[in-house]
């Protein structure tokens, strides 16, 4: 029986450094029910209240007419901004926001635990801190889809933004158990020394990553690169 792909966002994030451009990688739990043990970006799935018309109000300069052209969709293209910002928060701790500096760790390690522990949501996160949320630092990159016949399938729209600034990433153990910063080049050396599994959509972005001597450029260089070749979603998600 054919499985339907669950629509998904995951999220590349980069910062700069003397070494050139790092990125975020989590390693998944040995029991994780989708690619478990693999190092992966932060993402997920999609959730209904991510399509909520109100986060039109909370996303600083793009709209879900635009959202949704840049996906090649009709519309619904924001949720697909708002999940990837929710995942980076619930996975890494990582919250892009527009027009503030920062909230304290403290606070945002609270409001984490609540999301964490269905307490609360991230739109309870939103309104109750008066967040605008950085939804035009984050670019589209690429289409992955699950191939079958596999149980679990997921149809993930990529993308990437640069880490925020006064922010440091620390993983949840509910889903990841190892968090670190690394150029895409000793990610790729390490997966090919052994005991170091990515998926094929991890493996190929980092592929596109390498050579590039800062985030702007190495930005630049993927939503050109990347989302001419990989944007319709021929290529199916598995392992490399």
């Amino acid at each position: 029986m054919s499985v339907t792909p669950v629509p998904a966002a995951t999220l590349v994030i980069v910062k700069d450094s003397p070494q050139g451009p790092l990125v975020l990688l989590q390693q998944r739990s040995a029991q994780a029910r989708f690619v478990a043990g693999a190092w992966v970006f932060p993402g997920g799935k999609l959730e209904t209240a991510d399509s909520d018309p109100a986060w039109a109000q909370r996303s600083h300069s793009l709209t879900d007419a635009n959202a949704s052209t840049a996906l090649g969709i009709e519309q619904g293209g924001l949720a697909y901004w708002i999940a990837a910002i929710r995942e980076s928060f619930e996975e890494a701790g990582l919250l892009p926001v527009y027009g503030q500096a920062w909230l304290p760790p403290s606070t945002l390690n609270a409001w984490r635990s609540r999301l964490t522990d269905h307490q609360q949501s991230f739109g309870d996160l939103c309104r109750s801190e008066h967040l605008q949320l950085h939804t035009s630092a984050i670019h589209y990159l690429s289409h992955w889809v699950t191939p079958e016949p596999s149980p679990i399938r997921f149809d993930t729209r990529f993308f990437i933004m640069q880490a925020p600034e006064g922010q440091d990433p620390h993983h949840s153990l509910f889903e990841a158990v190892d968090t670190q910063w690394m150029t895409p080049e000793d990610a790729l050396q390490r997966y090919r020394s052994g005991g170091f599994p990515l998926i094929l959509p991890t493996f190929v972005t980092l592929q596109h990553m390498t050579g590039q001597s800062n985030c702007r450029t190495l930005i630049q260089h993927l939503i050109t690169s990347v989302k001419t070749t990989y944007r319709a979603g021929q290529r199916p998600l598995g392992m490399q």
